[in-house]
């Protein structure tokens, strides 16, 4: 059973109401954003069947190429080496010009190959092409092949790469590729994957399914309670909002608390800052919320600044006064 509302908390209650109706415009348009770009996946997965001839590719039986781009051939190649040289034997005067001494040296040389460590570099370029059954990197010095049948893994290290393995090469593939292709890229990967596993209608059904789950959850205004609704025995305040909240809190703890690293170098700004977000740290302590683990942690560090920037502007003081003197 809920606690009974009090006239403190019912004011409380249809401010921060108020305040979250607020920010549903922006949640509105950021939850429509991940609508549209879950409906445009869904629409490529139903639509891209790819094509059965290609003028740059020899493509087999029941293979259709889904996408090609432009793409480099990355491997390790050592890095730059260095002598290190050295020597043993002795060194003998046998003369001198112009009053410089001239000595013959008599032993052999201790010196070695120092070899640089590896470094990433691109050795070829060509394109990459992602059918339903493989892999397939043509360049104009090699050509690079891997089976979906045969994939370990794929990675992405970097926005722009990808590396795949297969079991029948002990060697990776990298590759390189322009990073404004990444999200089209690995949407092909799984469609490939996925048509050579025969699993193209599972996927489409996964796409569906995040879609409507998506429409539940489209921002609404919340209306006011009012105070016949908040002082009902059974009235539960809005999940929502209590969520929305907890979270926005939490945030500018946090940001406060960073913020106090950066204004190490001038204490009274550092005091202020921190000042600040205790008063934060305070309301959220008010709430009792039920993890408390991130709050002593912040609340701690809060404490550490405060504690720096006291101690920082005392001996500021004690400077200026001494000087005086």
């Amino acid at each position: 059973m809920n606690a009974p509302m009090d006239e403190k908390s019912y004011s409380r209650l249809v401010k921060s109401v108020e305040t979250f109706n607020k920010t549903v415009g922006l949640q509105h348009a950021a939850w429509q954003g991940e609508l549209d770009e879950a409906k445009a996946t869904l629409d490529f997965l139903e639509n891209n069947h790819g094509f059965e001839t290609d003028p740059q590719l020899i493509l087999k039986p029941g293979e259709r190429l889904l996408g090609k781009y432009a793409a480099g051939l990355i491997e390790e190649r050592a890095g730059q080496s260095r002598y290190v040289g050295g020597h043993s034997g002795i060194s003998i005067p046998i003369g001198s010009i112009g009053g410089h001494s001239i000595r013959y040296s008599v032993g052999g040389s201790r010196g070695h190959i120092e070899r640089g460590a590896p470094v990433e570099t691109q050795i070829d370029q060509g394109f990459f092409a992602i059918t339903n059954q493989r892999l397939i990197f043509v360049g104009g010095k090699q050509t690079r092949e891997s089976e979906l049948k045969k994939l370990v893994s794929l990675n992405f290290p970097f926005s722009n790469r990808i590396v795949i393995s297969v079991s029948n090469r002990q060697k990776a593939t990298v590759l390189s590729f322009d990073a404004k292709n990444a999200k089209n890229i690995r949407l092909m990967l799984l469609m490939a994957n996925a048509d050579a596993q025969n699993g193209r209608e599972a996927l489409i059904a996964s796409a569906k399914s995040d879609i409507a789950q998506i429409e539940t959850e489209e921002p609404k205004l919340i209306p006011v309670p009012t105070r016949e609704e908040a002082f009902a025995p059974n009235f539960v305040p809005p999940v929502a909002l209590t969520k929305a909240f907890s979270k926005l809190d939490t945030i500018l703890l946090w940001v406060g608390t960073a913020l106090g690293l950066f204004t190490d170098l001038i204490p009274i700004l550092q005091l202020v800052v921190v000042g600040g977000t205790g008063y934060i740290a305070w309301k959220i302590w008010a709430s009792k919320p039920a993890k408390k683990t991130g709050l002593i942690v912040a609340t701690v560090i809060l404490a550490l600044f405060a504690f720096m920037a006291i101690t920082n502007i005392a001996k500021g003081q004690i400077l200026a006064a001494v000087i005086a003197d």
